[in-house]
């Protein structure tokens, strides 16, 4: 099935919103195995609208345009919509209803321009919005089979959660499973690399996606055997296992948590200025955190923390030799000094809080907490 997905807006194009929406549904599309084929935005701008309406019909087996729903003069997109199916715009009188209804329940004065939203392509469905006034709606166009969205995230997802997708999902065999890997610390040119060799089971693909400091990929198993997928996670675990930190999803702080339980931990922290602190914090209850001044080297940076009556994870002061960032367990501790030359400043404190999570649920994980990295360097390492 291809899928397309259209943006409007000025403010979109202008950068002042990010397309978190376009974000959301892709994610949602491709973990039933359905890959948007393309994104197309435009500004508010009839003409514009109307013509990647027509572009994409015809192309397309369904496409989402997102935005210009509102009530205001730049909402165009029903106008673009009707143009390109060659349809008249016309008044759906139970949707006019509603929206008198929602400002008299809120006891709220009603403009004309509101009734705007009432007014869809001719022969268009109307898409329930429980949580506002536009309706969203759904028509066919050379072929294709269009769905017409608010803009206002809630409203959005709510839509596409209670309509929309289980309509995709209704025309889609399931028969597809993905399953995700999360690395940290290696790039994409180097797994690529390990794994072209590998003559994978016929109908799996494998993927990949960078957003630093991570990695993910993805095995795509269609019309594939259990025996197969088994084969194939097998094959892409032997090769990726070293930089291996999430399946499924990353989260590491959250599956610490689980890992930790109601045992206590310390979260000491200096040179990632508070970066492993809001990850922890976020996730944990029994976690005590500090932001404090600590040794700038390996050794004694586990020796500041030996005494500690409790698991503690620290990240020492940052050198020229890099950030160190120790362990300690109650009996057993590691420690390593962790260098990114010619990386941003930035990028290398994000990269430095991520290998202190990945030591941390290395170790609560019951594995030594011996951290090895393609894109960084260790620079001092000390185990007691």
């Amino acid at each position: 099935m291809k899928v397309e997905l259209i943006s409007t807006g000025d403010e979109v194009m202008e950068g002042f919103i990010d397309d978190t929406n376009s974000s959301w549904i892709s994610r949602r599309l491709i973990d039933r195995g359905i890959e948007v084929s393309r994104r197309s935005s435009t500004g508010d701008d009839r003409e514009a609208i109307s013509a990647v309406i027509k572009e994409c019909s015809g192309r397309a087996d369904v496409v989402i345009v997102n935005g210009g729903l509102g009530p205001t003069t730049d909402d165009l997109t029903t106008e673009a919509a009707a143009a390109a199916a060659g349809v008249p715009v016309v008044r759906n009188s139970a949707w006019e209803s509603r929206i008198r209804d929602w400002f008299a329940a809120r006891n709220r004065t009603m403009t004309d321009n509101n009734l705007k939203q009432a007014d869809l392509p001719e022969g268009a469905e109307v898409i329930d919005n429980p949580a506002g006034t536009a309706c969203g709606y759904q028509m066919r166009i050379n072929g294709t089979e269009f769905f017409f969205t608010p803009g206002v995230p809630s409203e959005f997802k709510r839509m596409c959660d209670d309509h929309i997708l289980p309509a995709i999902f209704s025309n889609v065999p399931d028969d597809t499973v993905i399953l995700r890997y999360f690395l940290l610390g290696i790039g994409e040119s180097s797994i690529g690399k390990r794994l072209s060799g590998i003559s994978w089971p016929e109908g799996i693909t494998i993927g990949y996606r960078a957003f630093f400091p991570y990695l993910e990929i993805k095995i795509t198993a269609r019309k594939t055997g259990a025996s197969e997928l088994s084969a194939a996670e097998t094959m892409l675990l032997r090769e990726i296992s070293p930089w291996l930190v999430g399946r499924k999803q990353l989260d590491m702080a959250g599956n610490i948590s689980k890992l930790s339980g109601v045992i206590p931990l310390q979260v000491l922290e200096y040179g990632t200025r508070g970066r492993l602190i809001r990850e922890i914090a976020g996730a944990m209850e029994s976690v005590s955190c500090r932001l404090k001044p600590l040794p700038e080297t390996a050794h004694d940076l586990l020796a500041y923390i030996k005494p500690e009556r409790c698991r503690t994870i620290a990240v020492g002061r940052e050198t020229e030799n890099g950030i160190p960032v120790a362990y300690w367990g109650g009996l057993r501790g590691f420690a390593v000094t962790i260098r990114m030359p010619g990386r941003d400043h930035e990028r290398f404190l994000d990269f430095a809080a991520a290998a202190a999570l990945d030591m941390l649920q290395r170790a609560l994980s019951g594995h030594r907490p011996d951290v090895r990295y393609e894109m960084a360097e260790i620079t001092e390492e000390a185990d007691v």
